[in-house]
């Protein structure tokens, strides 16, 4: 996706760890914040804004940590037979069709 943005440097395991701590984190808070979207409603037919206001900057808060985190860490990588069917169709066929050995 961004592969041209990224450099081909090794990655620090503790920094990668920590980009996805923060990825993590972000989409947590980003999907138990709809949970606080059915109080909106309630609140402000009540007068209240206190629900809108924590939705809106707990949204805030779990979207800048997925931006940091992906800012900060490798892209996701999918599993290898996901993005090279070919190759791993190839490879797992050639070890198929070879055979076995007794040793």
């Amino acid at each position: 996706m961004r592969e041209g943005t990224r450099s081909k440097a090794p990655v620090d395991s503790a920094l990668a760890e920590l980009a996805l701590c923060f990825r993590t984190l972000g989409w947590m808070l980003v999907g138990i914040d709809w949970l606080i979207v059915v109080f909106i409603p309630v609140g402000l037919t009540d007068g209240s804004t206190l629900w809108a206001w924590w939705f809106a900057i707990e949204a805030l808060v779990g979207l800048s940590l997925v931006v940091i985190g992906n800012a900060i860490g490798e892209p996701e990588q999918l599993p290898h037979a996901a993005h090279e069917p070919q190759q791993h169709r190839a490879r797992a066929a050639s070890a198929s069709s070879s055979p076995a050995t007794a040793s």
